[in-house]
C-alpha cells in the first residue's frame, strides 16, 4: 500500500472535491492525484520554456527575447518577419497550457 498523508481543507472544499470524485466515478484520493498531476511545478516549466526555445533556434532558427517568448508568435508573418523559417521536420514541443508572464511571475521562473 503507497503512503498515505492527510490534507486539511475547510468541510466545503473537502465536499465539493467529494462531489466531483463522485461524478467523475473516482475516488476523492483519485481525484487529488488527477489535479496534483495537472500541475506543473515551476522546475518543469523552466524545463519546458528551455526546450521551446531550444526547439526555436534548432528547428527555425529562431533567438527570441523573453519579452517576445512571453507574447508569443502568433502568426507566420512574425516568424517570417524575423527571418525565421521552419523545416519540414518541425514538430511541436507538447504543452500543457501556454506559458504566460503572470504563470512565470507565479512560478518563481528565471527569465
Amino acid at each position: 500500500m503507497a503512503d498515505k498523508t492527510t490534507i486539511r481543507v475547510p468541510r466545503e472544499t473537502r465536499d465539493h472535491l467529494a462531489q466531483v470524485a463522485k461524478e467523475r466515478g473516482v475516488t476523492l484520493g483519485q481525484l487529488v492525484e488527477q489535479l496534483a498531476s495537472a500541475q506543473l511545478t515551476a522546475a518543469q516549466i523552466a524545463e519546458h520554456v528551455a526546450a521551446t526555445r531550444k526547439m526555436l533556434g534548432e528547428r527555425m532558427g529562431c533567438t527570441l527575447t523573453d519579452k517576445e517568448f512571453d507574447e508569443g508568435l502568433h502568426t507566420s508573418v512574425d516568424i517570417d518577419s524575423r527571418g525565421c523559417s521552419a523545416s519540414t521536420d518541425v514538430s511541436p514541443v507538447p504543452s500543457p497550457d501556454p506559458l504566460t508572464p503572470a504563470d512565470r511571475d507565479a512560478h518563481h521562473v528565471p527569465q
